[in-house]
């Protein structure tokens, strides 16, 4: 998908236009989206990824899961992480309903809760006409 489409190249590295966002998915599961700033295909430095990690390890503390699954989602890392702080981790309940997410924990945005059951895990991701 390009955002800000001109003429499908972008003028520059760091321009805003011609931004060609791109998803990647493994078994079924988007597990990376970037925003390909030099249209390279290529991740590059200055690109902006974001990482989508699935798969749960059962746990008995709080904020753990309690269910060991390899499709749920576990964590999300946004682009600019630099700590922990730039990342949103999740927990479920043995029938795979989310229990916790760091927006529970510190008010951050975190995804609705059936993102990880639902949009996340699509077999057949979307095409665009």
């Amino acid at each position: 998908m390009i955002s800000n489409y001109v003429n499908g190249t972008p003028s520059s590295a760091t321009a805003d236009d011609d931004n060609h966002v791109r998803y990647v998915y493994t078994d079924g599961l988007q597990t990376k989206m970037w925003v390909d700033l030099d249209g390279d295909d290529v991740v590059d430095s200055g690109d902006q990824v974001t990482t989508y990690t699935f798969g749960t390890t059962k746990g008995a503390s709080a904020g753990d899961s309690k269910i060991g699954t390899g499709h749920l989602l576990q964590k999300i890392t946004y682009p600019d992480s630099a700590d922990a702080s730039d990342v949103v981790t999740f927990a479920y309940n043995a029938q795979s309903q989310e229990i916790y997410n760091e927006r529970d924990h510190d008010n951050r945005w975190s995804p609705p809760r059936s993102w990880s059951r639902f949009a996340m895990d699509m077999k057949n991701p979307p095409q665009l006409a």
